[in-house]
């Protein structure tokens, strides 16, 4: 969708706005919006200006782009679009009372479109104006209804109205499409808390911590990569850093450089096993990953992953070992011990299985994994009911996993519930697909 002028207006464009990590608002698809500013320039009110504001925005200079464009508009009557823009910096900026002014002035000179309601939705919804925010970001979602930031700021709105459950199911949303959105991982986990899942709330505004931390790391590294001298282990810093951020391609062009000043890759052999795990190629990663598990340093992470990769190439003892050396060696977390409890299910061995879940429990209270462990060990027992009792909490506390689902699916097959079974089935197809659009 995109931002349309009324008949006689010039032509316009989209420049959609998105959610910072603090809940400000910045311009999103800032070369897109570039594009928009050269086709609406006419030529007697200034291209040179607007191209230069565009310039300054993808640049993130708001208040040069501001300066630029608000002499646009004072030069006589200016299209919509260059008020849209006005308003967009003034959000940017904070400055929400003007910023709501700029907007509708670009309502009223013909622009309309799902990227200007969502704007005026912002812009109400930073002044407290809640009703006409949502009756503004509504429109705007009935347009487009993928749209992260319509769906974050909804989302924030359903949390200040205490509809906690709204709330959750929309910034979720947020989180399947950009799994790195701070600002909806910041928002879920005040959310979780208020509803009362204050374990699963933390580990989501410990997630949030982690990549405020790592999304500011990642400038530094990138600055101090960015000479010829610049060190192998800064490059393999740097690769390790894009990584967990979710750019696998960045990652991969720091390793390179760290393996070209560096060619035993030592530094990188913990990135590189993870990559290739992420990307299918297990044999890959259990080379890589050995190597990075006899490191001082990476070896707990390492052995996790590496018991992973083991796993996908069904190759069960080694993998159990993996685990079972990363319990006993570095701090306990949830993976290894659920890896280890569903190793042992695939052994038979239930009640050192439902230990490992009590384990689980006892290190998060919230951790969906103990209760799967539990379904699948009352599966197996054909405790039907127990099982489904299980699975149904553990999907409810992870909505976007789709082993929960596919367990659920045999459960309700072993039911002979088939109706229920196709629900399933039909919701773990989606998360997978999911999944691989987001990995």
């Amino acid at each position: 969708m995109a931002l349309r002028q009324a008949p006689g207006g010039r032509a316009a464009g989209r420049a959609e706005p998105i959610p910072p990590r603090h809940g400000a608002v910045v311009t999103g698809a800032l070369v897109l919006a570039a594009v928009v500013l050269g086709q609406a320039r006419p030529p007697d009110t200034g291209a040179a200006g607007l191209e230069r504001a565009a310039a300054r925005m993808a640049d993130r200079d708001y208040a040069g782009a501001l300066k630029l464009l608000e002499q646009l508009a004072a030069r006589g009557k200016p299209d919509g679009i260059v008020y849209y823009q006005i308003g967009v910096c003034q959000t940017v900026l904070g400055r929400f009372e003007e910023a709501l002014a700029s907007l509708e002035r670009a309502r009223a000179a013909g622009l309309d479109g799902p990227e200007l309601r969502g704007s005026l939705g912002i812009a109400r919804y930073n002044l407290g104006d809640n009703a006409r925010a949502r009756e503004e970001l509504e429109a705007a979602l009935a347009a487009r209804p993928a749209d992260p930031t319509v769906l974050l700021y909804l989302g924030r709105l359903d949390f200040k109205e205490q509809r906690y459950v709204d709330a959750e199911q929309r910034l979720r949303r947020v989180l399947a499409l950009e799994p790195a959105n701070t600002g909806a991982l910041f928002s879920l986990g005040r959310t979780l808390i208020a509803a009362g899942k204050t374990a699963e709330g933390k580990r989501v505004l410990e997630r949030h911590r982690r990549l405020s931390y790592l999304s500011d790391r990642l400038k530094t590294l990138r600055e101090a990569a960015a000479g010829p001298d610049a060190p192998a282990a800064t490059l393999a810093e740097l690769g390790d850093t894009c990584l967990e951020l979710g750019d696998r391609a960045g990652a991969a062009a720091a390793y390179a450089r760290a393996e070209g000043l560096e060619p035993s890759g030592a530094a990188t052999s913990l990135g590189r096993g993870k990559l290739a795990y992420f990307a299918g190629d297990f044999e890959a990663a259990e080379r890589q990953l050995s190597r990075a598990a006899a490191q001082p340093g990476r070896a707990c992470e390492a052995r996790l992953y590496l018991g992973l990769a083991l796993r996908e190439l069904r190759r069960n003892d080694p993998a159990r070992r993996a685990f079972e050396s990363a319990a006993a060696d570095c701090p306990v977390e949830v993976r290894v011990l659920q890896n280890l409890a569903e190793l042992e299910i695939q052994r038979g061995q239930l009640d050192h299985a439902l230990e490992l879940a009590d384990a689980i429990e006892r290190l998060d209270p919230d951790a969906p994994g103990a209760l799967f462990v539990r379904a699948v060990c009352r599966l197996y027992r054909k405790d039907l009911d127990g099982a489904e009792k299980a699975a149904l909490e553990a999907a409810r506390l992870d909505a976007a996993d789709p082993e929960y689902h596919r367990l659920l699916r045999a459960i309700y097959g072993a039911k002979g519930d088939t109706e229920s079974a196709r629900r399933h089935e039909l919701e773990m197809q989606r998360l997978i697909g999911q999944r691989k659009v987001n990995p």
